[in-house]
């Protein structure tokens, strides 16, 4: 019998991009509209929030606003199994929360913000309604400077013939970060509602509701309230075509001007998201950012990577964006970041903005890296799932022989953060095709510690179990309980060995192998 070659996918563990894209559409299908409740039972994992965010109750101004978020916890009389922060659960509201940018027990030190001058990701998971433009208007991502601080909003700016100008917290279309008229006013000048806004901000929006109503009628109309403000969404390219279409993702500087005369570049369930900042090691003026969204489904498995709707498309060219829009001190580089939202855009139905945070760079970096090694041959075996085209069945970087020794490892290394992450619970699903038996001692693999050279321990074969993948199909799979990882304790390591084994065939053909989960839970990592 000929040997059959072996295509492997690297297992992919929990990835975190940070992208925003277009916000699928809902199926046609008709069904049942769930409750709140419904939603907060169904709630992926996410991390404790503890003390970690503050916000103000109200905003103050020509008229005083309250601010509509609510921080659920997990338990009690809350449905949901994590916490949650509700943005919004009603008709015409605004919210933001903020990340504790200081030690609420020490002043001095720093807390929970976002570095300029470092890489960070920030994920997690957002629901913004059962069904198309409910829950108007979505959720923003917002890295901000304003000298307002937990108080900054977005607000409305009357220029009407008659009344003052006004402004207050604006609900609606402002999302909670951009500057906006009141319903019934209209305004030709950009500038007006850029100063409304949250000022030196960069804002990536969840945007579930396109404002594309045309303003038109009298100035007494406009002034009685007949006609509705909701053209924020439709500005047209050079082509002359919508530049966005229906519920979508895009970034903006909601306090530049030219933010309001062109815009920046389904959704019935939980969808995860991931953003990512790198510092321009070139330039300290600039940063590149790239996001991903609907990259997992509900139970965190990972879907393939090709399906990602994710920005930039091609990973080798960041979204560059320019950091002088914070206007930042001299050697400042760590600012405030949060989330805002909204709801009472007209013609919307008024519905729950909820988000689950899933990674904080302040709070906890830790980075987590998959491998395959083919011990047999040397080398180590590329991601097929990443590749741009399929290898073609002599492409040795993603192929081993059937009979060849493997170590599968995955690598978790702390690098910074004000917490650690709480004792890990580990679930790794393994790759088919592979026979998970290595030495005389029926040992298949091991956990290291690189802090501690006496770490090593063993994990037995008759540690495996059988589950079920994403697919249906039954794989082989371990559940392991890691040490916690912090400052004390940086890295853990744990390498499975096995052999490949491809189906019996008669002639030589080439077996590709799926991707497996493997998740990692713990109360800040996850």
């Amino acid at each position: 019998m000929k040997h059959q070659g072996t295509k492997y996918k690297s297992f992919l563990l929990i990835m975190f991009f940070f992208t925003l894209m277009t916000f699928f559409m809902p199926s046609t299908t008709v069904q049942a509209v769930p409750s709140d409740d419904d939603v907060l039972k169904a709630a992926p994992s996410g991390m404790k929030l503890g003390n970690l965010f503050e916000y103000p109750t109200t905003y103050t101004g020509s008229k005083t606003v309250n601010n509509s978020v609510q921080v659920r916890t997990a338990g009690g009389s809350n449905p949901n199994p994590v916490d949650v922060i509700q943005m919004t659960n009603g008709d015409k509201q605004v919210s933001s929360i903020w990340g504790r940018k200081t030690n609420p027990d020490d002043s001095s030190k720093d807390y929970n913000y976002f570095d300029l001058s470092k890489e960070q990701t920030i994920s997690g998971w957002i629901y913004v309604g059962p069904t198309y433009n409910v829950s108007g208007d979505g959720i923003t991502l917002v890295l901000q400077n304003d000298d307002n601080g937990i108080n900054a909003i977005g607000r409305y700016h009357k220029d009407n013939l008659l009344l003052s100008d006004d402004d207050y917290a604006a609900s609606g279309e402002s999302l909670g970060v951009y500057g906006s008229t009141d319903s019934q006013f209209t305004t030709t000048d950009p500038s007006q509602l850029s100063s409304s806004a949250i000022q030196n901000s960069f804002a990536l929006e969840f945007d579930s509701f396109r404002n594309d109503s045309v303003v038109t009628g009298s100035a007494i109309d406009l002034a009685m309230g007949n006609i509705k403000d909701s053209y924020f969404d439709n500005l047209l390219d050079s082509q002359n075509t919508a530049e966005t279409k229906g519920q979508h993702v895009a970034w903006s500087y909601p306090a530049d001007s030219g933010t309001y005369e062109k815009t920046a570049t389904g959704k019935d369930a939980w969808h995860h998201f991931s953003f990512t900042y790198k510092p321009d090691t070139d330039d300290s003026n600039y940063g590149y950012i790239s996001y991903v969204y609907n990259d997992r489904e509900n139970d965190g498995t990972v879907k393939p990577y090709r399906t990602w709707d994710k920005r930039p498309r091609d990973s080798d060219s960041p979204i560059k964006i320019d950091l002088r829009k914070f206007n930042l001190k001299d050697g400042q580089t760590k600012i405030r970041w949060g989330f805002t939202s909204s709801t009472g855009s007209p013609n919307s139905t008024p519905g729950s903005n909820d988000i689950i945070v899933e990674k904080i760079p302040s709070v906890l970096n830790v980075l987590d890296q998959s491998g395959l090694y083919d011990v047999t041959q040397g080398r180590n075996i590329k991601d097929l799932d990443h590749r741009a085209a399929n290898p073609t069945d002599d492409d040795k970087d993603y192929t081993v022989d059937d009979g060849d020794k493997l170590a599968f490892t995955y690598n978790l290394n702390y690098s910074s953060g004000i917490t650690g992450t709480g004792d890990i619970k580990a679930k790794i699903q393994l790759p088919q095709n592979v026979l998970y038996q290595n030495d005389d001692n029926n040992h298949i693999g091991e956990i290291d510690y690189t802090d501690d050279p006496n770490s090593k321990t063993y994990i037995d074969a008759s540690q495996l179990s059988t589950t079920t993948n994403a697919e249906g199909d039954d794989v082989q799979t371990l559940n392991l309980d890691l040490s916690a990882l912090s400052e004390k304790n940086t890295n853990v390591k744990v390498t499975i060995y096995g052999t490949a084994n491809a189906p019996t065939s008669n002639t030589l053909k080439t077996t590709t192998v799926n991707p497996e989960h493997t998740s990692y839970k713990s109360d800040y990592y996850l």
